[in-house]
């Protein structure tokens, strides 16, 4: 999974040659005399600066959208991670709720067991 930065450094990338391609027939524009340019060729390479342009827009919406599920994802497990810790601190704590009533149950039979036997000698 791409972060947004590593899309975004894609797609400026791809876009870096079309945008140079686009400088370069300005350029040519500025030098040639408009009615001896060939439209046809000016206008085919529009058509692919514009046509690439629009597939990385596709391609980067896809990629975030990829990203939301990810994210909504990771929410519902955090969610669930979140709520199988809150079960384990209940019985992490009725354990020692338990522990508890075993040690004063213990320290009963032991003052109990002090009484009915004789002392050490």
């Amino acid at each position: 999974m791409l972060s947004r930065e590593e899309v975004e450094q894609l797609i400026d990338q791809k876009l870096a040659p079309l945008q140079e391609e686009t400088a370069m027939l300005k350029a040519e524009l500025g030098k040639v005399d408009l009615p001896a340019l060939d439209h046809r060729n000016m206008r085919q390479a529009l058509t692919r600066i514009e046509t690439a342009q629009e597939s990385l827009k596709l391609d980067f919406e896809r990629q975030e959208k990829r990203l939301i599920r990810f994210e909504e994802q990771t929410n519902r497990q955090f969610a669930a991670l979140k709520g199988d810790t809150e079960k384990l601190a209940e019985q992490v704590s009725g354990l020692k709720v338990d522990t508890t009533t075993l040690k004063e149950q213990m320290a009963l039979v032991i003052s109990m067991l002090h009484r009915v036997l004789p002392p050490d000698q």
